[in-house]
């Protein structure tokens, strides 16, 4: 059976999304209030597309989001994310993910006001660089793996040398490399600073770059 996934929000971060796991062949519906980017990412993905407010009950329900495996709400607006992810868990969808700004949310203490609202994970850019995402890690051969669904989601970093082939690159070359087929880059800490990429950043020496392995993303 096809695992239904809805995601909110449509800019940087919800592409990202959408293109991976609709090569991981899932069921995305994808909901912003921008017809314009709805129709330029439906032009690339074969995924539905949802003009409105995702925080509304009528949006929601009309993305079926009963149905629904895994909500993400990744809207540039915190409380957006968090009306939607407390919405959609309360229509029906089995785990709901959202994406916040304010750092004090971030903290082990604070997790239970969200797990109190259906909230079942938090996640925010700007934590990517802090000392709390080391309660979230686990060591490997990359420099930090952050887990999310009991690892069904995934995020490594990694620390890139001058011997990097990604080194110099625009993040849009190495989208159409056969050797970056598999990953795909959603944020870039460089000198304590948090950069969420499009096309035209380029990649640097000493960059920490975080990235979506797809062929370690699994939902079932």
């Amino acid at each position: 059976m096809a695992v239904n996934i809805v995601i909110a929000g449509a800019g940087d971060m919800g592409f990202h999304l959408a293109e991976q796991l609709y090569y991981e062949s899932k069921n995305i519906i994808l909901i912003d209030l921008d017809k314009d980017v709805l129709d330029n990412i439906g032009s690339r993905l074969d995924v539905l597309t949802i003009e409105g407010d995702s925080a509304s009950i009528e949006i929601l329900k009309k993305a079926n989001i009963h149905n629904a495996e895994l909500m993400l709400a990744v809207t540039t607006s915190e409380k957006t994310n968090i009306c939607t992810a407390v919405l959609a868990k309360q229509l029906g969808a089995k785990k709901v993910i959202a994406r916040v700004r304010n750092h004090d949310y971030l903290y082990e203490e604070n997790k239970i006001y969200f797990e109190n609202l259906g909230i079942d994970s938090i996640i925010s850019p700007s934590m990517l660089c802090s000392k709390e995402i080391s309660r979230l890690m686990k060591r490997s051969s990359f420099s930090d793996v952050i887990e999310f669904e009991g690892g069904r989601l995934s995020v490594v970093g990694i620390t890139l040398d001058r011997y990097s082939p990604l080194i110099n690159r625009k993040l849009s070359d190495t989208r159409t490399d056969p050797i970056f087929k598999e990953i795909r880059i959603i944020a870039i800490v460089r000198d304590q600073r948090t950069i969420i990429p499009r096309g035209d950043t380029f990649i640097r020496n000493n960059d920490h770059v975080f990235l979506f392995p797809i062929i370690n993303l699994s939902i079932q």
